[in-house]
């Protein structure tokens, strides 16, 4: 490798540098010259290249596509639209308020600090027991 580097190095001296090589297509030759080296390698099967000109997958199939349901959809959209309407806007407010400041935590070194850990935990399971008990779904029903 390193000889081949200092070969194109001597080439391009000799041409005059950089410049003259430029000007004369030095590069550009190369380019051409090294494109037609591998289309050539890869049509006479010298260069192996999966799924172009070995190991190809004739029957190739398309794949499976996940189409939802419109009614699915709109039930959906309604059981979220019946908890927005359920659920206490200051409790919300308020729960919205600590996630944001446990975010700003987690940039802070110290955010994964084994004390600060429990505590969110138990909010979080609180906070679940709290939603099932006001008509929110269990945990076996989710």
């Amino acid at each position: 490798m390193e000889g081949l580097a200092e070969a194109y190095s001597k080439e391009i001296q000799e041409l005059g540098g950089m410049i003259p090589a430029i000007e004369s297509g030095f590069f550009q030759r190369e380019i051409t010259d090294s494109a037609f080296r591998y289309q050539s390698e890869l049509e006479k099967h010298t260069r192996i290249l999966v799924g172009v000109n070995e190991f190809k997958v004739d029957d190739e199939q398309e794949p499976d596509i996940l189409r939802i349901d419109r009614s699915k959809e709109e039930g959906q959209a309604e059981r979220v639209r019946a908890v927005r309407m359920r659920r206490d806007a200051g409790r919300w407010s308020k729960a919205m308020t600590l996630l944001g400041k446990g975010c700003a935590l987690s940039r802070q070194p110290d955010a994964l600090h084994p004390r600060r850990r429990p505590r969110l935990r138990y909010r979080r399971a609180r906070s679940w027991a709290n939603w099932c008990r006001s008509g929110g779904p269990t945990p076996s029903r989710q």
